[in-house]
């Protein structure tokens, strides 16, 4: 009898754990799911910036509807759509996702920015020097970061991708 109770025992802890680790993984789903939505997202941004020429990037993608190449508004500008996330309570735009320039709250691209993230200050007109005026006419190098923010679980989570874009060779 008491080897039974023993195995009675051993066998509800053995059950309780169990279902303690389906519900974890349960939780862990949506979330891994998401985060993997959020990268193939930030993914696909980064190619459409790839694809564009690159000395309209910025222009393109900044938040200045003003210097939009074919006439004010007509770009894509800085925000995306991210299917299947819940864009956080906080957010102004309604977006999940965003391309940020250094100086994004401007129409300047500022070599003298601070900015650890882009790797600012620096040359990104190639001339030799760091100066005070915008590059957004004329720069070399365009850092960017992709940054996709959205709800899970009633937590705000994020993503974040920089990268670093080159004038092609011609």
């Amino acid at each position: 009898m008491v080897e039974l109770l023993v195995v009675v025992i051993i066998l509800t802890i053995a059950l309780t754990m169990l279902s303690g680790t389906m519900g974890s993984a349960a939780k862990l789903g949506p979330s891994q799911r998401q985060r993997a939505r959020a990268a193939e997202a930030a993914r696909a941004q980064l190619e459409l910036l790839r694809i564009e020429p690159f000395h309209r990037l910025y222009a393109l993608y900044n938040s200045d509807p003003t210097d939009d190449p074919a006439g004010e508004g007509t770009a894509p500008g800085p925000n995306f759509e991210v299917e299947d996330l819940q864009v956080l309570d906080t957010d102004q735009d309604g977006f999940c996702g965003r391309v940020r320039f250094a100086g994004d709250m401007s129409a300047d691209l500022m070599e003298s920015a601070k900015d650890d993230v882009l790797g600012l200050p620096r040359d990104l007109n190639a001339n030799g020097e760091i100066d005070e005026d915008s590059v957004a006419g004329s720069y070399s190098l365009l850092p960017v970061e992709i940054i996709v923010e959205w709800e899970c679980l009633g937590q705000p989570q994020s993503l974040r991708i920089q990268t670093m874009f080159a004038e092609p060779d011609e």
